[in-house]
């Protein structure tokens, strides 16, 4: 018997979560930022470049 996996609803918070918690997005990874600013008092730059680092996230990638 197939079944249609595509069919099966999950409510928009859901969907969220799952989305942030296999993808780091915008808001996600400013506050991540500012909680490691706060944390070890390193600079903005310095604590984005160690964030990539540690979350194997191409320095590039991250805009402005």
């Amino acid at each position: 018997m197939l079944v249609n996996l595509f069919s099966t609803e999950m409510p928009e918070s859901e969907i969220n979560k799952a989305i942030n918690d296999k993808f780091i997005s915008r808001d996600k990874f400013v506050e991540d930022i500012e909680k490691l600013v706060l944390e070890t008092n390193q600079s903005y730059i310095d604590a984005i470049v160690s964030y990539c680092e540690d979350n194997n996230i191409d320095i590039e990638s991250v805009n402005k």
